[in-house]
């Protein structure tokens, strides 16, 4: 089953996405000492999006990157590329 079908099941969406915030902070806690509060952060294969969501509420500049626009929030918008 694909991130996009999973996005057309409302409470499936909700708990996939808490799951992938709480995987999110753990990636973010590990990197926090190397950011710098002006640093850009490019997000490559953003997938759902919640590294980035979790990043921009910390204040972060960030630019997220993927080939398919599968967020589960419309507060990160992707830069497509194929």
């Amino acid at each position: 089953m694909g991130l996009e079908h999973l996005k057309s099941i409302p409470l499936l969406n909700d708990v996939y996405f808490k799951i992938w915030l709480k995987d999110a902070a753990s990636k973010i806690n590990r990197i926090f000492t190397h950011l710098g509060q002006e640093d850009k952060i490019l997000d490559i294969g953003c997938g759902p999006g919640s590294v980035s969501l979790l990043l921009k509420e910390e204040g972060y500049d960030v630019t997220a990157l993927d080939i398919k626009d599968l967020t589960y929030t419309d507060r990160i918008n992707p830069v497509l590329y194929n």
